[in-house]
C-alpha cells in the first residue's frame, strides 16, 4: 500500500529516515533522479518459493503464503523455535537451519530432536566435535518453560508477553491450554477475541498438535515460569528498554520487570512509565523526552528494583 501511495519504483533514489531504533522508513522518492526506463513495482501474486497463491487479509497490510509446507515457512518456523527468546539453542542459526532443510534432514520443528550424529558428520564442514556440541545444546533445550515453548511455536499475535500471560493463567498445564476455547481464552486479561481466535485456529490444524506432541515425546519438559513476587513495586508499570544493556541481556531484564509485576513493551507511548536507556539509545529515548517519560540508566533501574 505504501509503495503505491508513494509511487516507489524499481531503481528509484529515495530519502530515508530512521523509524523506531533501527528500521529505515522511505520518506519520499527523489523524482529528479528517477531513470526514464523506471518500472512500477508489481506485487507478486504467487509465493516466490513454492509458487502457491498469496493471501492478504482485509484488515492487514501483509501478503502471506498459505502453504504450510512451503520451504521458506518451514525454515522460518524452525529458526523462530530455536531463537534466543524461544528455545535458545546456541549454534542453531539461520544458515544451519537452511542447510538442514535443503539437505532434507529437517522437515518440521520437532525434527530437530530427531537429528542424528551419523547423519550430521557426513555434511561438509560439520566435524564430530561441532556435531556433539550441537546435539548437546538440543538436549539442553528440552528443559524449558511454558512461555518460551509457546512463544517458539510462532502463533500469530502471541508474542513473549502474552506467552507469559498464558503461562501464568494455565499454571504450566499446556494440555489444558491446547484445549481452551475462544470464549475462555478471550476472557483472560490482555488477551481478547482476536488473539483467542488465532490460538484456537492454530490448534485446529492437526499438524500443529502432532508437532507439539512429538516434541513432548522427544523429552521436552515445561518447567514453571518465574513467579511474580509478592512485592509488586512494578505493579502495572510499563517499561521500555533501548540501547545496550551491560549487566543483563534484554530478555533477562524483561523477565525481571515481570517478576516484580510490571510489563516490558517494545514501543514508547504516553502509557509508558519508564524508559531504560543504555549506550546507543536513539529514537525511543528521544520520544520519551518529548512525552516527558522518566528515563533511567541501567544502574537507576536496578536501584528501582531495590537490588
Amino acid at each position: 500500500d505504501e509503495i503505491k501511495k508513494k509511487d516507489i519504483r524499481i531503481g528509484d533514489m529515495v530519502f530515508l529516515e530512521r523509524a523506531g531504533d533501527v528500521i529505515p522508513k522511505v520518506v519520499k522518492v527523489i523524482l529528479e533522479k528517477r531513470p526514464p526506463e523506471s518500472m512500477a513495482f508489481v506485487f507478486p501474486k504467487k509465493c516466490p518459493v513454492c509458487s502457491q497463491s498469496l493471501f492478504k487479509p482485509e484488515d492487514e497490510a501483509v501478503y502471506r503464503c498459505q502453504n504450510v509446507s512451503c520451504l521458506a515457512q518451514v525454515k522460518g518456523r524452525i529458526q523462530h523455535f530455536t531463537s534466543k527468546n524461544a528455545l535458545d539453542i546456541e549454534g542453531f542459526g539461520q544458515k544451519l537451519v537452511e542447510r538442514f532443510v535443503d539437505e532434507g534432514l529437517l522437515k518440521s520443528v520437532d525434527g530437530i530432536y530427531s537429528l542424528k550424529q551419523e547423519d550430521l558428520v557426513k555434511l561438509e564442514g560439520m566435524g564430530e566435535k561441532s556435531v556433539d556440541n550441537l546435539l548437546e545444546e538440543l538436549e539442553k533445550s528440552k528443559n524449558t518453560t511454558f512461555s518460551r515453548f509457546l512463544f517458539g511455536l510462532g502463533i500469530r499475535n502471541v508474542g513473549e508477553h502474552l506467552s507469559r500471560v498464558f503461562a501464568k493463567e494455565f499454571q504450566g498445564n499446556f494440555e489444558k491450554f491446547m484445549k481452551a476455547d475462544v470464549e475462555n481464552l478471550a476472557a483472560i486479561h490482555e488477551v481478547g477475541p482476536i488473539v483467542a481466535e488465532c490460538v484456537v485456529r492454530f490448534w485446529e490444524n492437526p499438524e500443529n498438535c502432532s508437532m507439539v506432541n512429538a516434541c513432548f515425546l522427544a523429552g521436552v519438559t515445561l518447567n514453571k515460569d518465574i513467579e511474580t513476587l509478592n512485592n509488586l513495586h512494578f505493579d502495572g508499570k510499563i517499561f521500555v528498554f533501548t540501547g545496550a544493556l551491560e549487566q543483563f541481556s534484554r530478555s533477562k531484564a524483561k523477565e525481571m520487570v515481570e517478576k516484580f509485576g510490571g510489563r516490558a513493551s517494545e514501543s514508547v507511548s504516553k502509557n509508558t512509565d519508564y524508559v531504560i536507556a543504555g549506550p546507543g539509545a536513539g529514537y525511543k529515548k528521544r520520544k520519551a523526552k518529548e512525552l516527558g517519560i522518566d528515563i533511567l540508566t541501567e544502574e537507576e533501574f536496578f536501584k528501582l528494583m531495590k537490588i
